[in-house]
């Protein structure tokens, strides 16, 4: 356990899959290759398809059914798993733990009733007439404040489909990780600080229209099952597709997206061959496989000291 360490995780959320996966920088290279990488699996259900808090709602704990019955309206969410946990807290569900958000949308402003989360919604337009240098120097002050105050855990939530409205996605999307960068490198430098350090970065909803091969690499073609789906890489059979002895399914949960993710402490972090923040090379050589999003937190918690290890 890291007790009493903080933690930062950069969230690019809403990429535009070729340019996340053609965009090679250094500060984000950096965590890859200290830590460990792999990936995390979320529902898109049918109804939530236009929901910009799809992804990070499910890192933060909620099942895709209960997306569903808001249909992605986060400020209508009742509950994690079933109706009627609206009266459990974030807070409460994982030992304690003091979690904030940064974020660019204004619909995950929503989460601050729903989960009774600690939200704060950035300057709109977040990106407009900056360069993404300047951006991220001003979000560098607010992580830093931040980081000094009473949360555990602080998510900085930028969705590329939020950032310049005038650009297209793939400037969105540059913009969004060029942005992130600037904030590891000055809050993380070399990777080598008492601090719990993630990056994670989830693609555009667009997943249907997407395998991938035994390499690693995408591929044209129509995902027809779960089983089909990532068939060779790392899937720890629970963790990965079950939740309380229930498979998750595409005709129920929606259809199967992953959210990339690196982590790194240097005194807690197993290592494995991944070198650079690239889908690819995380798909193919990332440690951790994959496992289901809403576990993460749970084993987030127990790094920082606040839960017992979770059962995977």
């Amino acid at each position: 356990m890291l007790a009493h360490s903080k933690g930062l995780v950069l969230f690019a959320d809403g990429c535009d899959r070729a340019t996340a996966s053609s965009t090679r920088l250094h500060a984000l290279d950096v965590i890859a290759d200290k830590g460990v990488s792999g990936w995390l699996s979320i529902r898109i259900p049918p109804c939530c398809s236009g929901s910009s808090g799809v992804a990070l709602a499910q890192v933060l704990g909620v099942m895709p059914s209960r997306l569903a019955a808001c249909k992605g309206r986060l400020s209508e969410l009742d509950g994690f798993e079933s109706k009627g946990e609206k009266e459990v807290s974030l807070n409460e569900r994982y030992g304690g733990l003091r979690v904030k958000v940064l974020s660019n949308r204004e619909e995950v402003l929503g989460l601050q009733d729903t989960l009774r989360l600690d939200c704060e919604l950035l300057e709109k337009p977040p990106g407009a007439g900056l360069s993404s240098h300047k951006l991220g120097e001003q979000l560098v002050d607010k992580v830093r404040k931040a980081l000094d105050g009473s949360a555990d855990l602080l998510i900085l939530h930028l969705d590329a489909r939020a950032m310049d409205e005038g650009q297209n996605a793939e400037l969105q999307t540059a913009q969004c990780l060029q942005t992130l960068a600037v904030v590891a490198n000055n809050v993380w430098g070399d990777g080598n600080i008492d601090m719990l350090q993630c990056m994670m970065l989830a693609h555009r909803q667009d997943l249907g229209s997407f395998t991938f091969g035994s390499d690693g690499k995408e591929q044209n073609g129509h995902i027809h099952s779960l089983q089909d789906q990532l068939r060779s890489f790392l899937r720890p059979p629970q963790s990965s597709t079950m939740h309380n002895g229930r498979v998750l399914n595409e005709e129920e949960d929606g259809v199967e997206q992953r959210v990339i993710i690196c982590t790194n402490h240097p005194e807690a972090t197993r290592r494995d061959h991944v070198k650079a923040f690239d889908t690819e090379q995380i798909c193919k050589l990332g440690g951790n496989g994959g496992f289901l999003a809403q576990h993460w937190l749970s084993e987030t918690a127990f790094l920082l000291g606040k839960m017992p290890k979770y059962g995977a």
